[in-house]
């Protein structure tokens, strides 16, 4: 007599040990790749700033050896533009600068529209908000006279220099002189005028995320901050203050990572990413370093003015 053998299925226990297998599997390969992903994106954003870097240094080619102004802001005759506006063209977004009228204020006519437009290289891939248009609150244009306009953000702004607050609380009680950066507003600085040298000196760095206020990898609010777009002036006025651990109370030693926040009608922020313990800067020699959040807020001052004449420790 002939016997059927059935097959031999898995056992409840046999299938719960194998599913409790791949769980640790995932949970151990999760993290490898994020790292893999953070590596990447962190790459890519350093790549954003050498393009930014060598548009810089293409424009002043073409200028006289001199850096676009940090932003234009007149009422006779009656104008406005941010830096990055100057940049398109060297950024492989000529028609898009074609379309952009300096003869006007940067709300007026087809210039709103562009200034609205997302451009890649002007976004970290680590921001979880990608091609963000915001809109300017309204009692910062009104302030002066503006309509209320929208604009395209950016993740990267100039440091216009160190607050007097912040050089006596980390440097010394001396913070006369010149502690401004590279740009300066309604003007072309020459690169002869970084006499403090090029590969000694901040040009742009990552301040992420605006206009939202970020504080420790937190979004704190929406919308409630000064500035952050590309196209938009009020993003050209950013003097470093730093704040205390908690990202809330300024000025203070934590330099990188703790906030973002410019409020309404100041011009005083921190330096910020969405990176792992440090962030992007882009020097003025068009070469880009990772500035962990270890690093000596003292030697983050002296990398940002110009022509002070400090001594930075070799190893920064």
């Amino acid at each position: 007599m002939c016997r059927i053998v059935r097959p031999r299925g898995f056992t409840l226990i046999e299938l719960l040990v194998v599913i409790a297998i791949i769980a640790i599997l995932i949970g151990l390969l999760l993290p490898a790749v994020q790292k893999v992903r953070e590596a990447a994106a962190r790459a890519k954003c350093s790549n954003n700033l050498k393009q930014l870097g060598l548009a810089f240094h293409n424009y002043a080619n073409s200028n006289n050896d001199k850096f676009p102004p940090a932003y234009i802001f007149t009422t006779s005759p009656s104008n406005a533009h941010a830096w990055g506006v100057y940049l398109l063209p060297y950024i492989e977004q000529d028609n898009l600068f074609k379309q952009y009228n300096l003869n006007v204020p940067f709300v007026a006519g087809g210039n709103a529209a562009v200034i609205a437009t997302p451009v890649k290289t002007f976004v970290c891939p680590s921001n979880p908000d990608q091609n963000k248009v915001y809109t300017c609150p309204a009692p910062l244009a009104g302030a002066f006279g503006l309509p209320q306009f929208q604009a395209a953000a950016s993740d990267y702004h100039i440091l216009t220099g160190v607050m007097g607050s912040l050089w006596t609380v980390v440097v010394d009680n001396n913070p006369g002189g010149s502690r401004d950066g590279v740009l300066s507003a309604n003007q072309q600085n020459g690169i002869l005028s970084i006499t403090d040298g090029t590969s000694n000196t901040i040009l742009l760095t990552e301040i992420a995320g605006k206009n939202d206020n970020w504080t420790r990898g937190q979004k704190v609010s929406s919308g409630t901050e000064q500035g952050g777009g590309w196209g938009d002036p009020f993003s050209g006025e950013n003097w470093l203050s730093g704040s205390d651990s908690t990202g809330t109370i300024s000025p203070g030693t934590c330099v990188i990572g703790c906030t973002n926040s410019q409020p309404l009608g100041s011009t005083a922020r921190g330096i910020y990413s969405f990176h792992t313990s440090g962030a992007n800067v882009l020097l003025s020699d068009g070469s880009v370093r990772f500035m962990t959040t270890g690093t000596s807020p003292k030697t983050i001052c002296y990398l940002i003015t110009r022509a002070k004449g400090e001594v930075l420790p070799g190893d920064f």
